[in-house]
């Protein structure tokens, strides 16, 4: 039953730990598109250029402040849970745990 309960567990922070990763990909992507559209309107309309630019920035200092925000509150959940059970389960359920 708890052997069930920890690949449970495994299934869900991989799956949490993709969705972040996607998440960052998909940020990634939008900024992508600003270049493009940046590069696209460089000779006709700078001013507009420059506002694609400047966008293209901001998602990408987005990225990497969600990412590594998510990242760390994800490895504090996988450490705390593990040290919950190193400390709790273990000591007073080590006969019956598999």
């Amino acid at each position: 039953m708890v052997s069930f309960f920890v690949v449970l567990l495994i299934s869900i922070w991989g799956y949490k730990l993709i969705k972040i990763l996607l998440n960052s990909k998909e940020l990634t992507a939008f900024a992508r598109e600003f270049d493009k559209l940046s590069k696209k309107y460089k000779f006709s309309e700078a001013q507009k250029s420059d506002r694609y630019k400047i966008e293209a920035r901001h998602y990408r200092l987005l990225n990497k402040k969600t990412t590594i925000s998510s990242l760390i509150w994800f490895f504090i959940e996988v450490v705390c849970i593990v040290l919950i059970y190193l400390g709790f389960a273990q000591k007073y359920f080590s006969s019956n745990l598999f």
